[in-house]
Protein backbone atom coordinates (compact mmCIF):
# COMPACT_ATOMS: atom_id res chain seq x y z
CA UNK A 1 0.00 0.00 0.00
CA UNK A 2 1.19 3.56 -1.06
CA UNK A 3 1.55 6.29 1.37
CA UNK A 4 0.42 9.59 0.44
CA UNK A 5 2.58 12.24 0.78
CA UNK A 6 1.84 14.88 3.54
CA UNK A 7 4.18 18.23 2.57
CA UNK A 8 3.01 21.42 2.36
CA UNK A 9 3.54 22.90 -0.94
CA UNK A 10 3.72 27.00 -2.04
CA UNK A 11 1.21 28.93 -4.25
CA UNK A 12 0.30 27.98 -7.46
CA UNK A 13 1.45 29.91 -10.46
CA UNK A 14 -2.08 31.40 -10.84
CA UNK A 15 -1.92 32.72 -7.48
CA UNK A 16 1.13 33.70 -7.69
CA UNK A 17 0.94 35.42 -10.69
CA UNK A 18 -2.52 37.08 -9.23
CA UNK A 19 -0.32 38.37 -6.38
CA UNK A 20 2.19 40.11 -7.91
CA UNK A 21 -0.24 41.61 -10.84
CA UNK A 22 -1.62 42.97 -7.60
CA UNK A 23 0.76 44.59 -5.87
CA UNK A 24 2.40 45.86 -9.24
CA UNK A 25 -0.83 47.63 -9.97
CA UNK A 26 -1.23 49.41 -6.61
CA UNK A 27 2.28 50.08 -6.92
CA UNK A 28 1.39 51.50 -10.21
CA UNK A 29 -1.21 53.86 -9.14
CA UNK A 30 0.49 55.04 -5.48
CA UNK A 31 3.64 55.72 -8.13
CA UNK A 32 0.99 58.68 -10.68
CA UNK A 33 -1.34 59.42 -7.75
CA UNK A 34 0.83 59.93 -4.58
CA UNK A 35 2.55 63.16 -6.12
CA UNK A 36 -0.66 65.37 -6.60
CA UNK A 37 -1.16 64.67 -3.39
CA UNK A 38 1.84 65.93 -1.85
CA UNK A 39 1.26 68.87 -4.46
CA UNK A 40 -1.65 69.38 -2.78
CA UNK A 41 -0.40 69.93 0.27
CA UNK A 42 2.41 72.39 -1.16
CA UNK A 43 -0.44 74.31 -2.53
CA UNK A 44 -2.43 74.41 1.14
CA UNK A 45 0.84 75.15 2.51
CA UNK A 46 1.42 78.42 -0.23
CA UNK A 47 -2.17 79.36 0.49
CA UNK A 48 -1.46 79.13 4.38
CA UNK A 49 2.33 80.95 4.61
CA UNK A 50 0.40 84.00 2.13
CA UNK A 51 -0.60 85.08 5.47
CA UNK A 52 2.98 85.60 6.51
CA UNK A 53 3.49 88.56 4.33
CA UNK A 54 4.22 91.88 5.83
CA UNK A 55 1.14 93.70 4.89
CA UNK A 56 -1.09 91.15 4.16
CA UNK A 57 -4.15 92.57 4.73
CA UNK A 58 -3.94 95.47 2.33
CA UNK A 59 -3.31 93.30 -0.60
CA UNK A 60 -5.50 93.30 -3.29
CA UNK A 61 -7.39 90.69 -4.82
CA UNK A 62 -4.48 90.54 -8.26
CA UNK A 63 -1.61 90.89 -5.65
CA UNK A 64 -3.09 87.53 -3.34
CA UNK A 65 -3.10 85.90 -7.02
CA UNK A 66 0.62 86.82 -7.96
CA UNK A 67 1.79 86.11 -4.84
CA UNK A 68 0.30 82.62 -4.78
CA UNK A 69 1.41 82.04 -8.45
CA UNK A 70 5.38 82.58 -7.64
CA UNK A 71 4.79 80.54 -4.46
CA UNK A 72 3.43 77.67 -6.98
CA UNK A 73 6.19 78.35 -9.21
CA UNK A 74 8.92 78.34 -6.83
CA UNK A 75 7.66 74.96 -6.12
CA UNK A 76 7.11 73.83 -9.46
CA UNK A 77 3.13 73.55 -8.79
CA UNK A 78 2.06 73.91 -12.94
CA UNK A 79 -1.16 72.26 -12.69
CA UNK A 80 -2.85 75.18 -11.14
CA UNK A 81 -3.58 78.10 -12.72
CA UNK A 82 -4.78 81.87 -12.10
CA UNK A 83 -8.65 80.50 -13.20
CA UNK A 84 -8.61 77.92 -9.97
CA UNK A 85 -7.79 80.81 -7.92
CA UNK A 86 -10.77 82.60 -6.20
CA UNK A 87 -10.28 85.93 -4.14
CA UNK A 88 -13.25 87.65 -2.59
CA UNK A 89 -12.44 90.32 -0.07
CA UNK A 90 -15.29 91.82 2.21
CA UNK A 91 -14.51 94.51 4.68
CA UNK A 92 -13.64 92.31 7.51
CA UNK A 93 -12.28 89.05 6.17
CA UNK A 94 -10.75 87.70 2.51
CA UNK A 95 -11.46 84.87 1.66
CA UNK A 96 -9.35 82.49 -0.91
CA UNK A 97 -10.50 79.34 -2.75
CA UNK A 98 -8.07 77.17 -4.62
CA UNK A 99 -10.37 74.18 -6.12
CA UNK A 100 -9.04 72.33 -8.96
CA UNK A 101 -9.12 69.26 -10.88
CA UNK A 102 -6.26 66.67 -12.23
CA UNK A 103 -6.98 64.04 -14.59
CA UNK A 104 -4.48 61.36 -14.42
CA UNK A 105 -4.32 58.23 -17.37
CA UNK A 106 -3.82 55.19 -15.39
CA UNK A 107 -3.55 52.17 -17.96
CA UNK A 108 -4.94 52.51 -21.47
CA UNK A 109 -8.33 54.65 -21.40
CA UNK A 110 -8.67 54.46 -17.67
CA UNK A 111 -8.21 57.91 -16.00
CA UNK A 112 -8.84 58.93 -12.60
CA UNK A 113 -10.00 62.33 -11.63
CA UNK A 114 -8.51 63.89 -8.83
CA UNK A 115 -10.47 67.07 -7.23
CA UNK A 116 -8.57 69.24 -4.74
CA UNK A 117 -10.39 71.91 -2.91
CA UNK A 118 -8.53 74.39 -0.46
CA UNK A 119 -10.04 77.44 1.21
CA UNK A 120 -8.74 80.01 3.45
CA UNK A 121 -10.33 82.73 5.62
CA UNK A 122 -7.96 85.52 7.11
CA UNK A 123 -9.91 88.04 9.41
Amino acid sequence: MRTLKSRQTGASLMMTLYLVGTAALIVMCVVKIGPHYYNDRLVGSALEGITDDPGFEDFSKAEVKLKLQKSFQLNSIYHVGTKDIKVKRDSDKLVVDIDYIIIVPVIANVEVKLNFKNHLEHP
